[in-house]
């Protein structure tokens, strides 16, 4: 492959991609291709939320570059909670029906509009992930096997100290 024509500001991942298409031996391209996703996941550490924010812009939905300093209004509030009831209700179909693929069509429905709540109030899914993921994996597992049980002393998520980091540009 000749680089001599590649930009400076062209992404890692768009280079190795290129490179795989160009390789000659099956190895060499698998490598490559795997390189080339691993490179974009870092590009992007938040692609759930690119995704649905290039969603929001192409349709003229709210999508703040930063949290929202106000609420936003009953009309976009009520649209929220209808959709996120109407995937909720699919999905529990789904289920019903033990339909694999419906599942997952629907479970990434889900994801993708209640993700879509963080984008229209401006706030990054990943800060607050992190947050609730340490204090699940702070929580044990339970005798009779069900839900995993918070032990003694066990440090729940703080979504207001999150949000507080946030703002400053810490998170």
């Amino acid at each position: 492959m000749n680089t001599s024509n590649v930009r400076p500001e062209t992404p890692l991942s768009e280079i190795l991609s290129s490179a795989a298409r160009h390789a000659t031996s099956p190895p060499s391209t698998g490598f490559l291709q795997a390189c080339a996703i691993r490179a974009r996941e870092m590009e992007d550490p938040d692609p759930l939320v690119s995704d649905v924010t290039a969603f929001h812009r192409k349709f003229d939905h709210p999508a703040p570059m930063e949290v929202a300093d106000v609420f936003p209004d009953e009309d976009v509030i009520g649209f929220r909670i209808r959709l996120i009831r109407e995937e909720t209700e699919e999905l529990v179909e789904a289920l019903c029906q033990r339909s694999l693929a419906k599942v997952a069509a629907e479970a990434c429905d889900l994801i993708y509009v209640v993700v879509g709540t963080l984008v229209i109030l401006g706030l990054p899914m990943m800060p607050f992930w992190r947050d609730i993921q340490r204090a699940n994996m702070g929580k044990e597992k339970s005798p009779d096997g069900g839900k995993p049980i918070k032990p003694e002393g066990w440090e729940g998520p703080n979504p207001t100290k999150v949000l507080y980091e946030v703002k400053r540009g810490e998170a």
